[in-house]
């Protein structure tokens, strides 16, 4: 996900278009929400640009984005 926030695609927008191009309402979700809670739990505008933030805010962003969609640590096993 980090590397995800840190391609061009992301890194040109602000942090509340970033959110719309990752959770976008065509996908049923409410990307105004989402931003605004991103924002509340980072301590960062909608409007934050995201090429301007530290690689310690870019992790920040990513770990709002887990927690906004209920990540949850777990093993991954694969079967053959």
């Amino acid at each position: 996900m980090i590397a995800n926030l840190g391609t061009d695609r992301y890194q040109n927008l602000t942090v509340g278009s970033a959110i719309s191009t990752w959770a976008p309402s065509s996908a049923g979700n409410n990307p105004v929400a989402y931003g605004q809670t991103v924002s509340s739990w980072t301590g960062l505008t909608v409007d934050t640009n995201m090429n301007s933030l530290s690689s310690s805010q870019i992790n920040s962003v990513a770990n709002a984005i887990q927690r906004y969609e209920g990540w949850k640590p777990g093993v991954v096993t694969f079967s053959y």
